[in-house]
């Protein structure tokens, strides 16, 4: 069976979100001015307390984004889809801060349990690798989301995750 395949990267003021199952692969960046990498890790810990599901939007620095939709189901499963916003140039607040969907750009079905451990090993990479030792994270004017994070890492170890050894980080 495919791996999830997930990465979060942070560089020059953008959070960069990528997926990658089974051939479909999707990349979406969101600016530090609207930063929802937070919102995104809060989004992500309401449906492992047990929410059915939960949708966080991935804005650009003005209006441009996308929405990544989550949806839990009873045998473990999770629906991960990712859609651009209805009005990526919107000019009038109701355009911009629609709650319609445009174009599917992604959408998976994936064991919760794999999505969990995946996301957790990209937070931990992000964690050792470009947060500096005041919890800031380097290239990004924001600060980690250290409490998400450890609530997503603590989830993931009850599905058999381990996170990696410091030495094993080849970008330290």
């Amino acid at each position: 069976m495919a791996e999830i395949d997930l990465a979060v990267v942070f560089s020059r003021g953008w959070c960069t979100f990528a997926l990658a199952f089974d051939g479909r692969s999707v990349s979406i960046k969101n600016h530090w001015a609207s930063d929802r990498f937070p919102e995104l890790l809060r989004c992500v810990n309401t449906l492992l307390d047990g929410a059915e599901s939960v949708s966080c939007r991935w804005q650009g620095p003005v209006h441009e984004g996308h929405f990544i939709d989550l949806v839990a189901d009873p045998a473990g499963g999770v629906s991960v889809a990712v859609h651009d916003f209805r009005h990526p140039d919107g000019s009038e607040f109701s355009e911009i801060w629609s709650a319609e969907r445009g174009d599917s750009l992604f959408c998976v079905h994936v064991k919760l349990a794999d999505f969990t451990i995946a996301l957790a090993s990209a937070l931990r990479r992000v964690r050792v690798t470009a947060v500096d030792a005041s919890g800031m994270i380097e290239d990004y004017p924001r600060p980690f989301p250290q409490s998400e994070f450890e609530r997503i890492e603590t989830r993931a170890a009850r599905y058999g995750y381990h996170p990696k050894p410091l030495s094993e980080f080849a970008d330290l």
